[in-house]
Parts: C-alpha cells; structure tokens; sequence
C-alpha cells in the first residue's frame, strides 16, 4: 500500500512539474482511424501556460502510395474553422476531441500515410 501511494504521489509531481515544448508556429499531426487512415494537422497559433491555441490547416498529397492512399503534408496557413485551445499532456501532445478518439503530436516533418474508400 506504500509502494502505491508512493507511486501516485510520484506521478502528481512528474506531471506538475512538466512543461511543454510546443511554440507558436509548430504543427501538430493527429492520425486515426478504423478502415482508413486520417491524418489531420493543426498549428499552434498561440501558447498561455500549459494550454494552446489551435487551428486544423489543409493537407496536400505529396505522393500516391496505392489506388486509395498516399503521402501526405501539412499546409500551413491554410486554416480550417476556429481556433480552439487545448491543454498539453506529458508527452506534448494534446487531445483535439473530448472523447479522446484524435490525440495529436508533434509532426515529425516527414509525409505522412493517409488512407480512405470510395
């Protein structure tokens, strides 16, 4: 029961004490999906503390993989809705939806694998 507590006690301070690396202008990658791979990106636009401003940008197809999926790239600055604001998780990622479905993560700059039908 002390290892336990211990444990927990441990945690609350590791995550206390977290802070992120993300700065205005990063892009953040969210890949999902259950038949198909979406890939939707998102870009910093601003930072207060340990949450940030969000805004979905466009993708481009850099290369096509197969008959329905390719390669693709953010496009930053080609925004999509409103900015929303998320808090940042160990790890510096944050979640885009309440239900946790879309985590998003720092894009490691290289294309990235999407997939759809029809």
């Amino acid at each position: 029961m002390k290892n336990r507590k211990k444990w927990f006690e441990d945690r609350r301070k590791e995550r206390n004490s977290f802070r992120h690396v993300l700065k205005t202008g990063d892009i953040l990658e969210a890949s999902w999906g259950y038949d198909q791979t979406n890939v939707d990106f998102y870009e910093v636009i601003e930072v207060k503390g340990k949450m940030v401003g969000l805004k979905e940008i466009g993708s481009r197809v850099c290369q096509a993989t197969g008959p329905m999926s390719a390669n693709v790239t953010p496009v930053p600055g080609k925004y999509y809705g409103e900015i929303f604001f998320r808090k940042v998780l160990m790890g510096n990622y944050v979640n885009i939806d309440n239900r946790k479905v879309r985590q998003a993560g720092i894009w490691d700059g290289k294309p990235s694998y999407s997939s759809w039908y029809h």
